[in-house]
């Protein structure tokens, strides 16, 4: 089962079908262990960034995919100049390069 997730060390949510064929229940809260693993990455396909909502100079969130492992920190840069991004939720993240 593969499972993209993020969250706090002490809790770890999946989609229902994954919860599904580790516990064999829908509902509820069990113990689960895990070992993260790299991705499979496309043969001649690098990282990716692509634009959500950046059409204005004000404020940029982004999705990040093609990568072995989920991404721990991101920058953003225009002109030079680098801007910390912040994850938004999820896989999401966003800059405010501040116009």
């Amino acid at each position: 089962v593969q499972i993209v997730g993020y969250g706090s060390a002490k809790t770890f949510n999946c989609h229902a079908d994954a919860f599904e064929t580790i516990t064999g229940a829908r509902t509820g809260v069990f113990p689960v262990t895990y070992e993260p693993v790299d991705c499979d990455m496309p043969n001649g396909q690098g990282p990716t960034a692509t634009v959500l909502d950046g059409m204005n100079s004000w404020y940029t969130k982004v999705i990040f995919s093609n990568l072995p492992q989920g991404v721990s920190a991101a920058t953003l840069k225009i002109d030079g100049k680098a801007y910390a991004m912040q994850r938004s939720s999820g896989a999401t993240w966003f800059a405010s390069p501040g116009g």
